[in-house]
């Protein structure tokens, strides 16, 4: 076949293709693929890569064309999955049309890639070099300068000078890289919005602040689009890419504080709130949206077939603006509605310090960087009245550069914690992370007692009382989470269900924990006839369900797990509480519509099924604050999905816990919150009874650890006959004074997300 042919093939394809949008215009969202057809889609990527390296490039295009076929069938002509579909078929036609040797030489180029990221990683970046290059230069002479594979490799050698300190020379490889994916690809494309943002911040690096902000608009309205065109709900927080508010709050907060804030505002916990909103537009707009799709679907096809040719006429490149211009319009158009829809559910800034009390603050931290030379790190604390303040957070390098330690620090204080570091390693990581993240802002902290952080990015997973005992800290996911809680009515009533020491059998080698049983026994004590506790093989996941399916999960105040946890960073929500194996069925089915019951009770399950009116869930297991990074959205796993099932607050872990320790300190936190603690003369808020039950086991002596580990422990049951072990006496009165639990590893772990009250 001609190479005239082929691509004549390719537009007879994609014109005589049913698109989504003609049948069914949904925004494009609504138009991802699924089940059967996510599975074969799959298939076929998988299939394609196999018979390109099998150098079998008729089977390859074969393939091909029923991937591009299925994608425009269900997902239209417009988005941007079927657009990357049909470059990858020309990719293969073009190729085909290329000597054996050639081939090989294409391939190996391609293989390079992926050698070059590896070495780019360690920052071998000479190294790197030749494969980029020979990428680049295969690209170009294979599929000439208006293929979106040869925008990618521009980016990449721009990407690759700037990680050596040379950002002018990278500049005109990033707009050439942009200028191509706006023709090929449009402006909602997540390739696109990437380019934008690379650089703007190559801009910026350059010290070409003015004009970085001039293109932030556009990159930030390209962002946006990119992100409701290729998913939704929580699942945008998992696309990949920077958020370019954060560049532009950055440099705009010494003459704007507010503006930079609210910026900031609009990249938090956006796909939570997409998620609770449900992604819906309202019906006019939805009828707008479809109109503007519509338009991008009918001139998709001839811009591609114009991009694509060799040699355009005069004529032919004024068609192509003329119809890349209309692709534009309309793309902008759609995107704009879809971002209003989604940033609407973002509350105003009188909103969100309305919703903090007067002794109180909201903290957050802005880092931008790159090897580049875009070096901004900003910490941003905003009170309920005045201006938000903003200070720059100085490195520890010459002229308060940043160097490698410090952008490391966070990290290696987590490692510290979840590792075998001594407490006075720990203590010395965190007072270094204290000085550079909170003491540049102390003195906007005067009178504060209660500090909201928002935990995300480089602080993700960091444990902030472990760097400052002045306040009592509670977490949040944005300022608009607290604003929403205002308006919301808090669950009534006092019940309580506690599971703990589940019956785990011997198939996966789980190991009991007496300890929860101790600890749910204690809160049994304390909630009275309120509360219904589920131990061994009853603290299963039948049982659950049965509660869920009859809808009596809702009308639980407070929900308490005591068990084993698995967090999982790399499957956002299959991070799973391990509950009782014994009774499971032989073989383990699935049923439409309902929980699979396995015995795990994962994050996706609890996001899909549950509905609770509960003002908190505690999971007292290990690492059930951890799961798959997700940007301004933090650590995506259990935390997201109790909130998003309707708690107002959840209690979770970031690492793994002890037994005893964690048993002392939940009876001492729940203590605090229902009121039932000595001396108290009134139940405490989420919050003050949690960072009191920690202040208090950091300090408690051993000898009455061990008096209170024994009385708890003391007539509680286990089953077959097990013994609980109480904290060991100890040996002489000098011991009796230690503090067993003073290190951070055994109170610091647990953390409070949402409503603190």
């Amino acid at each position: 076949m001609t190479r005239a042919k082929t691509c004549a093939a390719l537009w007879l394809l994609l014109a005589c293709a049913p698109t989504a949008a003609a049948d069914d215009p949904k925004p494009p969202w609504q138009r991802l693929l699924t089940g059967a057809d996510a599975k074969r889609a799959k298939e076929l990527a998988a299939a394609i890569d196999g018979f390109e390296q099998a150098d079998a490039y008729a089977d390859a295009i074969k393939a091909g064309e029923e991937l591009f076929s299925l994608r425009v069938r269900v997902q239209g002509a417009d988005h941007y999955e079927s657009i990357d579909a049909k470059y990858e078929l020309m990719a293969k036609q073009k190729v085909a049309l290329l000597s054996p040797e050639k081939r090989r030489d294409w391939r190996q180029a391609s293989v390079g890639v992926s050698e070059a990221r590896r070495l780019q990683a360690k920052g071998l970046y000479a190294q790197a070099l030749p494969f980029w290059k020979a990428f680049s230069e295969s690209s170009r002479s294979t599929l000439g300068e208006d293929h979106p594979d040869t925008a990618a490799s521009y980016n990449n050698l721009a990407c690759n000078l700037d990680d050596r300190g040379r950002a002018a020379e990278a500049g005109p490889l990033y707009e050439k890289a942009l200028a191509t994916r706006r023709r090929a690809l449009g402006e909602d494309h997540p390739d696109t919005a990437t380019s934008y943002n690379n650089l703007a911040c190559n801009l910026a690096a350059q010290g070409r602040v003015a004009e970085a902000k001039v293109l932030l608009a556009p990159s930030i309205s390209s962002y946006e689009a990119s992100r409701l065109t290729g998913a939704k709900g929580l699942d945008r927080a998992l696309l990949a890419g920077s958020n370019p508010r954060l560049l532009l709050a950055a440099l705009q907060n010494s003459e704007d504080p507010l503006g930079a804030w609210n910026q900031v505002e609009l990249t938090l916990a956006r796909g939570l709130l997409d998620h609770q909103a449900g992604g819906a537009l309202r019906p006019a707009e939805m009828a707008e949206m479809a109109r503007e799709r519509l338009r991008v679907a009918g001139v998709q096809p001839r811009i591609l077939q114009l991009v694509t040719k060799g040699r355009r006429t005069d004529e032919e490149s004024a068609q192509l603006a003329a119809l890349s211009a209309e692709r534009r319009g309309a793309e902008e158009r759609a995107a704009a509605l879809g971002v209003m829809a989604s940033t609407r559910e973002v509350a105003s800034g009188d909103a969100i310090r309305a919703a903090l009390p007067a002794d109180a603050a909201l903290l957050l931290w802005v880092d931008v960087a790159s090897k580049g030379g875009v070096e901004e790190h900003w910490a941003c604390v905003v009170r309920p009245t005045g201006d938000p303040k903003w200070e720059r957070l100085p490195g520890t390098g010459p002229g308060g550069r940043w160097t490698a330690d410090d952008t490391d620090l966070s990290e290696d204080l987590r490692d510290a914690l979840v590792g075998s570091a001594t407490r006075a390693e720990v203590e010395a990581l965190a007072a270094r992370l204290h000085a550079q993240r909170v003491a540049p802002v102390a003195r906007y902290l005067n009178g504060v007692k209660t500090l909201y952080v928002v935990p995300v990015h480089e602080m993700v997973g960091v444990s902030v009382e472990a760097l400052t005992a002045d306040y009592a800290v509670s977490y949040v996911p944005s300022g608009t989470h607290l604003a929403r809680l205002q308006g919301r009515p808090r669950p009534a009533g006092t019940r309580l269900l506690a599971l703990g020491d589940p019956a785990f059998g011997n198939a996966d080698g789980w190991k009991p924990l007496p300890g929860t049983r101790v600890e749910v026994e204690r809160l049994r004590v304390l909630a009275g006839a309120d509360a219904t506790v589920l131990t061994g093989a009853d603290a299963s996941e039948r049982r659950l369900e049965g509660l869920r399916a009859a809808g009596e999960l809702a009308t639980f105040r407070y929900l308490h797990f005591a068990t084993h946890g698995e967090g999982n960073s790399v499957r956002a929500f299959e991070s799973a509480l391990i509950l009782a194996k014994e009774t499971l069925p032989q073989e383990l089915t699935a049923k439409p519509g309902a929980p699979f019951m396995n015995g795990r009770l994962s994050a996706g399950e609890v996001l899909e099924f549950w509905k609770l009116d509960a003002d908190l869930v505690t999971l007292s297991a290990c690492e059930t604050a951890l799961g798959k990074a997700g940007g301004g959205d933090g650590l995506l796993g259990f935390a997201q999905a109790f909130l998003s099932a309707g708690a107002r607050a959840v209690c979770l872990s970031l690492w793994k816990v002890d037994d005893t320790a964690t048993a002392l300190l939940m009876s001492r936190f729940y203590e605090n919150l229902l009121g039932r603690r000595d001396g108290l003369a009134r139940p405490m808020g989420k919050a003050a009874a949690l960072g009191e039950a920690k202040r208090w086991l950091r300090a408690l002596p051993a000898g009455e650890a061990h008096t209170l580990s024994a009385a708890l422990a003391k007539g509680v049951p286990r089953a077959k006959g097990e013994q609980i072990n109480p904290v060991k006496p100890p040996a002489d009165p000098v011991a009796a004074g230690e503090k067993p639990f003073e290190h951070p590893k055994f109170w610091a772990a647990f953390v409070l997300l949402g409503d603190p009250n």
